[in-house]
């Protein structure tokens, strides 16, 4: 992945002159000498030094708004220079198109097989309609599923078995439906790392919000800001054929899920004010980029580790959920990724999805803070308090489980292997031995089992992530796999539009009034 490599703004006057010695000819290459020794960096010749022949490197330079490192460059030049690849047409994408291109072929024609049947699949009853429609099985969702007594299946793999994978491969899985081999895995995150670098006007955008502006908006904004650089839109609008849309769509969601590492570890470091961001390595992998451009210290990859399982767990949850209806529903429109994406990160920013893990850190700190210490009293009386206040525990029940999330199951192993003496994830491990007796003794909840908000969470303040407003975007970053992977596929199989019919309440009334008399 690209490096940014940028000389402090003191002399900001000089950025664009004509004497920049970076746009000397002769100067070039004492400022590469020199930028290399400061900072060791990928050179123009560096990928045939790797074997890498067929990849190219190019220089440009660009001056941007704010220093995008937290130590500063010494060279000779007074513009930002950044090491570029050449994006050509190359190898790394046509495994996967290959791979999705026979998995698409087989889903079409299933579809079309069944598509037309009059088969029963549930009763609608008012209840439903009443009740958000849960349970109601009306949404396409190919790539995983959510059942009552054992939790999420990806692609009919239970989730423990993506534990010990890379977000890479996931992302390979939800598309194709078939874990990538070692080749396939290597090609996929080489593409990404060829794509991550984001456009120079994103730094002004989301430097004009207030620096106290949420996390999630911040994403967000950052998401739309790049849909003008929508491959698909642009498409779509020179005439592209309806059968090509899910390629388009594909070289879009690439683009985003590279992008995305780098767009979250700024709104991070903007956020604690630690005013640099270190910009992603060819050396690293996905969530191994995200966790170095987050700034935090890591010296034996355990941050990396915590972040790569985290975002596989996170990486998708059927297609029923706040966050994945929103986005289907907004793509099923054709509209391209971008606006999708940042339909279902609106849905994720509220308390009620993605935000849940942000309100079981304030209320797991707030337990812990107890000077009694987080016994069976404490634990009782933090319930007591959030039930007489009519609000929800936060980490715990699931519109659908009625089972402990087999995710919460991953998480929490995880913690006690690498952070058991952290006082959140403690604290959290505690709540779970708690809470559920006391939410079956006071409550008539169906599941009073803990869920994967309980130790997302603290698990990200263990390793350095204090700040709980951040931990929904961290969530999203992983999910922006599943959400991706639905997306391409919606278009890969012509799903048409979203468009299901609406009732007033007089009509719902009028109904269950005549079948009351009855």
């Amino acid at each position: 992945m690209p490096v940014l490599h940028p000389r402090p703004l003191a002399h900001a006057a000089s950025l664009s002159g004509p004497g920049c010695p970076a746009r000397s000819g002769k100067a070039r290459p004492a400022h590469r000498r020199l930028c290399a020794r400061n900072h060791p960096q990928p050179t123009p010749d560096e990928p045939a030094r790797r074997g890498r022949t067929s990849l190219k490197w190019g220089w440009r330079t660009c001056s941007l708004p704010i220093p995008l490192l937290h130590r500063p460059c010494r060279c000779l030049a007074s513009t930002y220079t950044v090491p570029v690849r050449r994006h050509a047409r190359n190898a790394h994408v046509e495994l996967l198109k290959s791979a999705l291109r026979e998995c698409l072929a087989r889903s079409r024609q299933q579809l079309r097989r069944i598509g037309g049947s009059e088969r029963e699949l549930a009763r609608l009853t008012v209840r439903h309609v009443a009740s958000g429609s849960r349970g109601l099985p009306v949404v396409l969702c190919d790539t995983s599923e959510v059942t009552p007594d054992d939790g999420l299946f990806v692609r009919g793999r239970p989730i423990a078995e993506a534990a010990s994978r890379t977000p890479e491969e996931l992302f390979w899985l939800l598309l194709t439906g078939d874990w990538p081999d070692a080749q396939q895995a290597a090609e996929l995150g080489r593409e990404l790392a060829c794509r991550c670098r984001l456009p120079d006007y994103l730094w002004r955008v989301l430097e004009a919000l207030p620096a106290d502006t949420h996390p999630m908006a911040q994403l967000n904004t950052g998401v739309l800001a790049l849909q003008p650089n929508s491959i698909f839109a642009r498409r779509y609008a020179a005439g592209l054929p309806p059968d090509r849309f899910w390629e388009a769509t594909l070289e879009d969601a690439l683009n985003l899920l590279a992008q995305l590492p780098c767009l979250a570890g700024y709104i991070y470091r903007r956020r604690t004010r630690k005013g640099a961001i270190s910009c992603c390595e060819a050396r690293r992998d996905w969530a191994g980029g995200y966790a170095h451009m987050l700034g935090l210290p890591d010296p034996h990859g355990r941050l990396a580790a915590a972040l790569r399982l985290l975002c596989v767990v996170h990486g998708d949850h059927g297609g029923g959920n706040v966050s994945s209806l929103a986005a289907a529903v907004v793509n099923s429109s054709l509209a391209d990724i971008y606006l999708a994406l940042s339909a279902g990160l609106n849905g994720l920013a509220g308390p009620l999805d993605g935000l849940a893990s942000q309100e079981s850190v304030y209320w797991l700190r707030q337990v812990a803070a107890s000077d009694a210490g987080p016994d069976a009293n404490v634990w009782r009386r933090a319930v007591d308090e959030r039930l007489a206040a009519r609000r929800p525990i936060p980490g715990f029940g699931h519109a659908v489980l009625r089972c402990v999330d087999p995710r919460y199951r991953i998480l929490a192993d995880f913690a006690r292997r690498e952070c058991p003496e952290a006082p959140l994830v403690r604290a959290a491990l505690a709540a779970a031995e708690h809470v559920p007796a006391l939410l079956r003794e006071k409550t008539r909840t169906r599941n009073p089992n803990p869920n994967v908000d309980l130790i997302s969470g603290p698990l990200m303040d263990a390793f350095g992530i204090a700040e709980p407003e951040y931990h929904a975007v961290l969530i999203s970053v992983g999910r922006a796999l599943g959400l991706c992977a639905q997306a391409v596929l919606a278009r890969g199989l012509g799903l048409p539009i979203f468009r299901p019919d609406s009732i007033t309440l007089q009509r719902l009334a009028a109904g269950t009034d005549a079948g009351t008399q009855a």
